[in-house]
């Protein structure tokens, strides 16, 4: 058996890491589910996963490197968010009113010309209220949230395929290398080749 393998007589736990990730919190979900000590009994098996595996910025702005992505959750007996909201920060959303049915059919039209106003009209709301209900639920707004959704569309492309970064650009919805670059330094400080050469998988023959 591999030694790195998750043991399934522990308990297992993912921690799911968000951009900016604090390094606080998840060094106090390590210290109590991922630390072994000898002499000691080990009761859990941790993994640390993230919706783009890859680079993921902290407020140290030092990034840290994340393999597994939301798979991860399937098989986790428990799961952690490891952050921090200030008081008085919004309460979850009333299931009935849950972004998520648009979330998950926005990130598999990426490639579309969607605006704000496209989302708005899928989800039934006005403008005004779609604009909340991000704020609300996601601390961000719309616009925001589908630009940096396409720049991790483009940067799992970049990792694991060979694609011209204008083929990328388009598959992403950002229509051309030039404003796939623009977009790409403004989130990561870096070019989508350099972004390649030193995370991409894929090797061109």
């Amino acid at each position: 058996m591999d030694a790195s393998a998750p043991n399934p007589a522990r308990h297992r736990v993912v921690a799911l890491l968000g951009a900016p990730q604090a390094p606080f919190e998840l060094a106090c979900a390590a210290e109590a589910f991922g630390t072994e000590r000898a002499g000691l009994p080990s009761h859990y098996d941790l993994t640390l996963c993230t919706r783009t595996p890859g680079p993921v910025p902290t407020t140290l702005g030092v990034p840290l490197l994340v393999d597994a992505g939301l798979e991860a959750l399937e098989r986790a007996d428990t799961v952690v968010v490891p952050g921090w909201q200030p008081p008085g920060s919004p309460v979850p959303a009333r299931a009935d009113e849950s972004l998520a049915p648009l979330l998950e059919w926005t990130e598999g039209h990426l490639g579309e010309r969607l605006a704000v106003e496209d989302l708005a009209a899928r989800a039934g709301l006005s403008g005004r209220t779609l604009a909340r209900r991000f704020a609300e639920q996601l601390g961000t707004s719309p616009g925001q949230w589908l630009l940096a959704r396409r720049v991790d569309a483009a940067r799992a492309l970049l990792e694991q395929t060979d694609l011209p970064v204008e083929a990328v650009a388009v598959r992403v919805g950002l229509a051309s290398a030039v404003n796939l670059r623009r977009r790409f330094r403004a989130a990561l400080g870096t070019t989508p080749g350099a972004y390649r050469r030193t995370f991409g998988s894929a090797r061109v023959d």
